[in-house]
């Protein structure tokens, strides 16, 4: 299949035309977008379509990221579709708060190398009491190197990495993080922030 350079919607000096991969997966994610008529089947087209990167030894190449730093790089955003792909390299024993993408956003989350743990909920309440949230928690998913989780539409969750491994994850999000409302949840306490914030 030949390379097909995605559109840019913004400057972006971590996506260049060597990220052979990468340019490969935000083409199947675009004809996704453009053929699937359900979003149940554009997510899993999409889910498809990340394993298909995270298995690939090139996965991360040609992206301009530092290797030795712990961080998250944007990647791109779909001008388009408005689709968003981080790509994280995470330290051992990492812990995100549980929160969601919005109340019409998804996330596909997957590890290319180290150990994840996915820990998805279920929101219970109907929203009618500012401030208050009742989640129950799913079943937690272990991902390895290759595996792909979806965040479905206005799920929340909440990823860690207990192991002493360092991990690898690609993300693609409904959307970038930094134009969006989400709810940011006490699960004990039963209390949910909505707050406009960016942090990967």
């Amino acid at each position: 299949m030949a390379t097909v350079l995605a559109p840019v919607a913004q400057e972006s000096d971590v996506l260049t035309p060597a990220a052979k991969a990468m340019h490969e997966f935000i083409g199947r994610v675009r004809q996704a977008f453009e053929t699937e008529t359900t979003i149940d089947r554009m997510l899993a087209s999409t889910e498809r379509a990340l394993k298909h990167l995270l298995a690939r030894d090139d996965c991360l190449d040609g992206l301009n990221i530092d290797r030795q730093e712990f961080r998250s790089w944007k990647v791109y955003v779909d001008p388009d579709h408005l689709f968003c792909i981080h790509v994280s390299h995470q330290k051992p024993i990492y812990r995100r708060g549980v929160h969601d993408h919005g109340e019409l956003g998804w996330a596909v989350y997957g590890v290319h190398k180290g150990e994840i743990i996915q820990q998805l909920y279920a929101r219970e309440d109907d929203g009618s009491e500012a401030g208050r949230a009742t989640l129950r928690a799913l079943p937690e998913i272990a991902q390895h190197d290759g595996d792909a989780v979806i965040v479905p539409v206005s799920g929340a969750h909440a990823p860690r990495n207990d192991s002493g491994v360092e991990a690898w994850v690609v993300v693609i999000r409904s959307r970038d993080l930094e134009t969006i409302w989400r709810n940011f949840y006490n699960v004990e306490k039963g209390v949910v922030v909505r707050q406009r914030k960016s942090g990967d």
